[in-house]
Protein backbone atom coordinates (compact mmCIF):
# COMPACT_ATOMS: atom_id res chain seq x y z
CA UNK A 1 0.00 0.00 0.00
CA UNK A 2 1.19 3.56 -0.71
CA UNK A 3 2.29 4.83 2.34
CA UNK A 4 1.85 8.83 3.12
CA UNK A 5 4.21 11.43 3.55
CA UNK A 6 3.62 15.11 4.12
CA UNK A 7 0.31 14.95 2.83
CA UNK A 8 1.37 13.05 -0.65
CA UNK A 9 1.01 9.19 -1.07
CA UNK A 10 4.10 7.81 -1.94
CA UNK A 11 4.33 4.81 -4.50
CA UNK A 12 7.79 3.68 -3.46
CA UNK A 13 6.41 0.67 -2.42
CA UNK A 14 7.44 -2.72 -4.02
CA UNK A 15 4.23 -4.08 -3.69
CA UNK A 16 2.44 -1.48 -6.10
CA UNK A 17 5.39 -2.03 -9.02
CA UNK A 18 4.01 -6.08 -8.75
CA UNK A 19 0.80 -5.49 -9.05
CA UNK A 20 2.21 -3.80 -12.80
CA UNK A 21 2.22 -5.92 -15.76
CA UNK A 22 4.67 -4.52 -18.56
CA UNK A 23 3.63 -7.28 -20.90
CA UNK A 24 0.96 -5.25 -22.83
CA UNK A 25 2.25 -2.47 -24.62
CA UNK A 26 4.72 -5.36 -26.13
CA UNK A 27 2.26 -7.33 -26.98
CA UNK A 28 -0.20 -4.68 -28.64
CA UNK A 29 2.76 -3.34 -30.48
CA UNK A 30 3.98 -6.58 -31.69
CA UNK A 31 0.97 -7.51 -32.80
CA UNK A 32 0.82 -4.30 -34.22
CA UNK A 33 3.96 -4.88 -36.29
CA UNK A 34 2.57 -8.22 -37.36
CA UNK A 35 -0.03 -6.81 -38.99
CA UNK A 36 -2.41 -8.45 -36.55
CA UNK A 37 -5.19 -5.89 -36.31
CA UNK A 38 -8.33 -7.54 -35.32
CA UNK A 39 -11.39 -6.44 -33.24
CA UNK A 40 -10.59 -8.79 -30.59
CA UNK A 41 -6.65 -7.01 -30.41
CA UNK A 42 -8.52 -3.59 -30.21
CA UNK A 43 -11.11 -4.46 -28.21
CA UNK A 44 -8.80 -6.36 -25.88
CA UNK A 45 -6.32 -3.17 -26.15
CA UNK A 46 -9.33 -0.83 -25.10
CA UNK A 47 -10.81 -3.26 -22.30
CA UNK A 48 -7.35 -3.52 -20.74
CA UNK A 49 -6.32 0.37 -20.36
CA UNK A 50 -9.55 0.75 -18.78
CA UNK A 51 -8.89 -2.15 -16.53
CA UNK A 52 -5.89 -0.67 -15.36
CA UNK A 53 -7.80 2.89 -14.37
CA UNK A 54 -10.07 0.37 -12.60
CA UNK A 55 -7.19 -1.00 -10.90
CA UNK A 56 -5.48 2.10 -10.14
CA UNK A 57 -8.61 3.84 -8.54
CA UNK A 58 -9.92 0.67 -6.85
CA UNK A 59 -6.42 0.42 -4.88
CA UNK A 60 -6.80 3.78 -3.74
CA UNK A 61 -9.72 3.13 -2.79
CA UNK A 62 -8.73 0.13 -0.92
CA UNK A 63 -11.25 -2.59 -2.41
CA UNK A 64 -9.34 -5.59 -2.90
CA UNK A 65 -11.64 -7.84 -3.83
CA UNK A 66 -12.17 -4.98 -7.25
CA UNK A 67 -8.87 -4.72 -7.41
CA UNK A 68 -8.35 -8.39 -8.14
CA UNK A 69 -11.09 -8.70 -10.35
CA UNK A 70 -9.60 -5.52 -12.39
CA UNK A 71 -6.02 -7.36 -12.57
CA UNK A 72 -7.45 -10.52 -13.28
CA UNK A 73 -9.52 -8.64 -16.86
CA UNK A 74 -6.38 -6.70 -17.58
CA UNK A 75 -4.67 -10.49 -17.68
CA UNK A 76 -7.20 -11.97 -19.54
CA UNK A 77 -7.15 -9.01 -22.22
CA UNK A 78 -3.21 -10.08 -22.55
CA UNK A 79 -3.77 -13.39 -22.50
CA UNK A 80 -6.53 -12.68 -25.77
CA UNK A 81 -4.05 -10.02 -27.19
CA UNK A 82 -1.21 -13.26 -27.65
CA UNK A 83 -3.95 -15.48 -28.73
CA UNK A 84 -4.36 -13.26 -31.40
CA UNK A 85 -0.47 -12.68 -32.32
CA UNK A 86 0.22 -17.14 -31.88
CA UNK A 87 -2.70 -18.04 -33.81
CA UNK A 88 -3.96 -15.76 -36.05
Amino acid sequence: MPTRRSGKICFANPHVAANHSPASPPLVLAASAMGVQTEITAAAAAVYFWARVAHWAVYLAKLPWLRTLAFTVGWICQILIAWEILFA
